[in-house]
């Protein structure tokens, strides 16, 4: 099992809680902005300001599974929209496969990931 250390806290974390992390940052950090990884991250940032579209979306469901490929511990299993409301505001939900314990853990992203990569 990998370790890692919370982007929060600096504490050392592993298992889910590690895995976790390591998606939505890698799906909430915009391309090009990593020193040394210049492919690490997402297309996720820069579609906040888009229309909510069908081809957004389906934007938003790639970047999801780019995010979750990178990421040893975990397979994807299923993403899809969760929430939307007039405002163009969305929710979206990912589940995967935590590989060493064979759990299955769903997530919910919602505007507020994206908000932070923004720096809003």
């Amino acid at each position: 099992m990998l370790v890692g250390m919370c982007r929060f806290t600096g504490e050392e974390i592993s298992g889910v809680e590690r895995v976790v992390q390591s998606i939505e940052t890698t799906f909430s950090t915009p391309f090009k902005t990593q020193p040394g990884k210049r492919d690490f991250g997402s297309p996720a940032p820069d579609l906040i300001s888009r229309p909510l579209t069908e081809d957004t979306i389906m934007d938003v469901f790639g970047a999801i599974v780019d995010a979750v490929e990178w990421e040893p511990e975990a397979e994807l299993k299923d993403f899809g929209l969760n929430d939307a409301d007039e405002h163009g505001r969305v929710d979206i939900f990912y589940s995967f496969r935590f590989i060493p314990s064979d759990e299955v853990v769903r997530r919910i992203i919602g505007k507020g990931v994206l908000a932070n990569a923004q720096g809003a």
